[in-house]
């Protein structure tokens, strides 16, 4: 898997977003009233002060910059009907064994040997067989089970066969009773589920509204990719000589706690997170002195064109993020990230942007599909399309074969998320 700048991934603004709120320079012809002033304030103490001693620019204006232009198939709309059919199941109770992927509602209670009180001990435990939350020695056990049923079994764990590190090494005795045993039920796609459900007069009426909302989302996509090519090929075009060691001291900072609450906010240790994305030592610092010598730019850029950020435009550009990363508010969104490395995409923006505006823009066809992603249950390995994107995909680890599960061949769900190639 390709390494990816989850902060600065996901950061990016569109160009769209950018030229509504203007790109700020001191060359402005129009300008600013007395209240406009009073108001606004240049944020300063970021930029890299004397940047220019430590990278040569190259050419910003008329660079040739790929935009990436999506053509929406219908295999993508299909895609996202899917998604939305499987929002609305609903659990259902069956009188019946239960298989892969049903929910089990269990009386359950886990001894440690050696240990006299209970690892788990819980009434109306909800289990989803196949998610191998217990491991897939539990799974096995509690498939064919139906409700009243009661099974008493041992399991030794070790590191390949549970999530939990506090079980590792340890034999634990369960007793367990299933007290129900529920399916999924997804709704069909009908105009009385549209209509009801979705609020549409039709299914035509709801897939017109869907592909306006899909052809958007990509435009969006589109303008990130540009302006994330933009820079990288400015960047290009310079010359890197050493840094600050305060700047890459701070980065190297920001970086390694990115990660950390990345993995936080996803229940994972730093060594877990590690395993999943591949990630290394080598390739942390490999981010970092990029990140460094990207700030390093920015502020070269900044200097030389004129281009500063206001604690207006900043304000505005948190509270963008803040909606469309679905944070309570900007507060909290800054408390994930810090404003240090808010402020600094922030200005990245303003360099980028630049670039996009005085370059020599072509159209890349893209198909909308590109963004979707499989996993092969055989080995575990993600495919990562053409673009380096990656999207949710709930419906993969539902999708494997139940021969495949009994027989062992899968040994974890992995859950995936949107992010965008840096």
């Amino acid at each position: 898997m390709k390494k990816k700048n989850i902060l600065s991934a996901a950061l990016l603004l569109s160009l769209a977003a950018l030229t509504a709120g203007g790109c700020s320079s001191g060359k402005d012809e129009t300008p600013q009233t007395q209240a406009q002033t009073e108001e606004s304030h240049v944020i300063t103490g970021y930029l890299v002060e004397d940047a220019e001693k430590y990278v040569t620019l190259g050419n910003l204006k008329g660079l040739s910059v790929a935009h990436p232009v999506y053509e929406l198939t219908d295999g993508e709309v299909e895609y996202e009907i899917e998604n939305i059919r499987y929002e609305y199941a609903r659990m259902q109770q069956v009188d019946r064994a239960s298989e892969f992927g049903d929910t089990l509602t269990l009386t359950v209670k886990a001894v440690a040997e050696g240990e006299s009180e209970p690892v788990i001990d819980e009434e109306e435990y909800s289990y989803e067989l196949g998610y191998e939350e217990f491991g897939q020695e539990f799974d096995a056990e509690l498939t064919g089970k139906k409700a009243g049923d009661a099974a008493s079994f041992t399991i030794a764990f070790t590191a390949d066969n549970t999530y939990n590190e506090d079980w590792i090494g340890k034999t634990i005795d369960f007793d367990v009773t299933v007290t129900a045993v529920s399916e999924s039920v997804v709704p069909e796609y009908t105009d009385d589920f549209v209509t009801t459900t979705l609020g549409y007069d039709s299914k035509e009426a709801f897939e017109t509204a869907l592909r306006e909302e899909l052809t958007a989302r990509y435009a969006e996509q589109a303008d990130q990719e540009t302006m994330l090519n933009a820079l990288n090929a400015a960047m290009d075009e310079c010359k890197f000589d050493g840094w600050p060691d305060q700047l890459y001291d701070s980065v190297s900072e920001e970086v390694r706690s990115g990660y950390e609450s990345f993995a936080a906010q996803f229940g994972m240790s730093n060594e877990e997170l590690y395993e999943n994305f591949g990630l290394t030592d080598e390739g942390i610092k490999e981010e970092v002195i990029y990140s460094v010598n990207q700030r390093l730019f920015v502020s070269a850029v900044c200097s030389r064109e004129g281009l500063t950020l206001t604690d207006t435009e900043y304000e505005a550009y948190a509270e963008n993020l803040a909606e469309q990363y679905q944070y309570q508010s900007v507060e909290d969104l800054t408390v994930d990230y810090g404003k240090s490395a808010l402020v600094w995409e922030a200005y990245t923006n303003k360099a980028a942007g630049f670039i996009v505006l005085n370059a020599d823009l072509y159209d890349a066809p893209v198909s909308a599909e590109d963004g979707m992603i499989e996993e092969d249950f055989e080995d575990g390995e993600v495919i990562e399309y053409d673009d380096g994107s990656l999207e949710d995909d709930e419906m993969s680890f539902y999708d494997a074969d139940e021969e495949d599960y009994a027989e062992g061949f899968i040994d974890e769900e992995e859950e995936y998320w949107e992010e965008t190639e840096f």
